[in-house]
């Protein structure tokens, strides 16, 4: 199977989307010779949802949350692999504030995958949120890992980890409190 992730973000635009609830359409095709990827998985790792495209490679997901991303204006930076680079390497998109161009999601996914035994794909997003004014934190770390089931018998074809910040506690004084008077 073959694994793409459809981002909802437009290239380095400031973005911003009216309605409550929206459609994504597209079709996947061979980055090589332009073909159309029948039958290929699509993900929405972010939002937990996977589809199949069509034997025209099409694609469609329906009822999707629409807005600004964690309720920021982001910007959209694509990162491409280079060919020359024959070790694996990443690519994908790193979403940043528009105001504050602090980092607010990375979305990965590992090209020229390592020989590790039956696996196909890598892909992590990382969501960050603000601890304190300027400070961000990671908050969340979602991978999916897809393995070929044909190599190894398998009763999974894809391993998916959801990892969250539950806390922070400061052992002092937060950042930029003032120390207490004696």
């Amino acid at each position: 199977m073959r694994w793409c992730l459809a981002g909802l973000l437009m290239l380095a635009a400031p973005v911003t989307i009216a309605a409550q609830r929206g459609t994504l359409s597209g079709a996947i095709v061979s980055r090589e010779t332009k073909e159309p990827l029948a039958y290929s998985i699509v993900a929405l790792p972010a939002l937990g949802r996977e589809s199949f495209t069509t034997d025209s490679g099409a694609f469609t997901f329906g009822d999707l949350p629409v807005g600004p991303l964690n309720e920021f204006h982001v910007v959209r930076i694509d990162i491409v692999a280079a060919d020359r680079i024959t070790e694996p390497d990443v690519e994908g998109s790193l979403y940043l504030d528009q105001d504050t161009f602090q980092i607010r999601r990375s979305a990965l996914h590992l090209t020229r995958m390592p020989n590790v035994y039956a696996l196909q794909a890598f892909d992590v997003t990382t969501d960050f949120e603000e601890l304190m004014e300027s400070i961000p934190v990671i908050y969340r770390v979602f991978t999916i890992q897809s393995f070929d089931t044909s190599a190894r018998r398998r009763d999974y074809d894809a391993v998916y980890e959801d990892l969250k910040l539950q806390d922070v506690k400061f052992l002092g004084r937060k950042p930029g409190q003032d120390k207490k008077a004696p």
